[in-house]
């Protein structure tokens, strides 16, 4: 992949696009898309390390 914008799904499709990046020991890159999915106003997502 070229460019991270390229296969970018069309907003409304409801779906969410997950692509390794780069994998390397104890290195995992992703590029995750979601088009359609919200958090609740006032709600910060803090996800444990190594979750």
């Amino acid at each position: 992949m070229n460019n991270l914008f390229a296969t970018l799904p069309e907003v409304g499709e409801g779906v969410e696009q997950f692509g390794e990046l780069l994998r390397r020991p104890g290195l995992v890159v992703e590029r995750i898309v979601s088009s359609s999915q919200v958090s609740p106003e006032g709600f910060w997502y803090d996800q444990e390390p190594g979750a």
